[in-house]
């Protein structure tokens, strides 16, 4: 993931939070996230994204990477895909 998101450079902003730090538990209070979660990506605010004619939610590790009971519905290509759409007025 690191990888990707440096593609884009200064279009878009990453910022990674350990819940488990006071930081990362301010940060799950300002969102009203109750559980913890292994991984959540928001992109222009948002968990769910609609990337074409399928809506992905952001959430869990990516599809095949993680134990399994982690693991969301998504992939490193809708990752990308979802970034490339939210990064093409950014160019």
């Amino acid at each position: 993931m690191r990888e990707l998101f440096s593609g884009y450079g200064d279009r878009i902003d990453v910022t990674w939070y350990d819940l488990d730090t006071r930081e990362g538990q301010q940060f799950m209070t300002k969102k009203g996230l109750r559980e913890h979660i292994p991984l959540m990506i928001w992109i222009d605010g948002n968990v769910t994204v609609r990337i074409g004619q399928k809506e992905t939610r952001f959430t869990g590790f990516p599809a095949g990477s993680g134990p399994d009971s982690f693991q969301g519905k998504w992939t490193m290509q809708d990752l990308k895909a979802a970034l490339d759409q939210a990064t093409v007025r950014k160019r």
